[in-house]
């Protein structure tokens, strides 16, 4: 399977607010305009990611992703990853909740795999200036799938951060997103097994009007084993998608994956479709 964590990442950077949170607004009890504090159901918040890793340019019907090098991968038919989570925002700008991940297949018989959960705590204002603002959370994975008992893992630690800087009086926003994962293992683990994963990708938006925007995103994945040392986890890779708010709680983003170290034509491009929405 090709390596679809720009897609993933694309939800920091959609120019969209089904990603956006939303702050209560104060209401007013007497002439004082005393503030009330948000209910319950105003602090939980619920939303959801798909990432639908489709087929290469050159074959739009095909029901197998493209590799690198444009072959078709039988090892990787197309895929919806889903990402569903739940918050409680505990401040106004810190939150804790929990991410459950899941791959959907449609084809080829059809299939689903049930991933790692997260605990997470994120902050939605490490840093905020007039035109810029840096975002982030923790992340605590739950090794409850297959691949992560054939591995011996215990858990996986994440920290995630978003820098955003609007271009004043432009219509550009740049980003920077990076995250860093440490992996901890049980006895029996292959000696082999990645250890530090580094992850950095700039981007570039650009918004065309209150609804639509277009983002080019570079990423860069590399990883850490004791035994092997520093190596990219996958090939280094450009992608650009159209994002469209479809409605206020809910953006479309369809886009294409290049690698440009890689055999750069219609055969290895491969088409993807985001799609975030705000449940609560």
């Amino acid at each position: 399977m090709k390596n679809l964590q720009a897609l993933i990442l694309m939800s920091a950077v959609l120019a969209g607010s089904a990603f956006a949170e939303t702050t209560p607004t104060n209401s007013t009890t007497t002439a004082t305009a005393k503030a009330v504090a948000p209910s319950l159901r105003e602090r939980i918040s619920a939303s959801y990611l798909g990432i639908l890793a489709g087929p290469s340019l050159a074959h739009p019907t095909s029901s197998l992703q493209p590799t690198a090098d444009g072959a078709p991968d039988p090892t990787s038919p197309l895929t919806l990853i889903n990402q569903v989570g739940l918050n409680y925002k505990a401040t106004g700008t810190t939150s804790v909740g929990v991410q459950l991940n899941f791959d959907y297949s449609p084809v080829r018989g059809q299939d689903y795999t049930i991933n790692d959960p997260a605990l997470r705590v994120s902050h939605n204002s490490l840093f905020k200036t007039e035109n810029a603002s840096l975002v982030g959370d923790l992340r605590a994975y739950v090794p409850v799938s297959n691949g992560s008992s054939k591995a011996h893992i215990l858990t996986a630690l994440r920290s995630t951060q978003s820098l955003d800087y609007k271009i004043p009086e432009s219509r550009f926003t740049l980003t920077a997103t990076t995250f860093e994962t440490f992996y901890m293992y049980a006895n029996g683990a292959k000696a082999d097994r990645s250890k530090l994963r580094l992850y950095f990708s700039p981007s570039v938006s650009y918004q065309l009007n209150p609804t639509t925007s277009a983002t080019l995103l570079y990423e860069l994945d590399g990883r850490y084993a004791l035994t092997k040392g520093w190596g990219y986890r996958n090939p280094m890779d450009v992608n650009f998608s159209m994002g469209f708010d479809v409605t206020p709680t809910v953006n479309v983003a369809p886009g294409i994956t290049i690698y440009p170290n890689n055999t750069v034509n219609a055969d290895a491009a491969q088409l993807s479709v985001v799609v975030g929405a705000k449940l609560l």
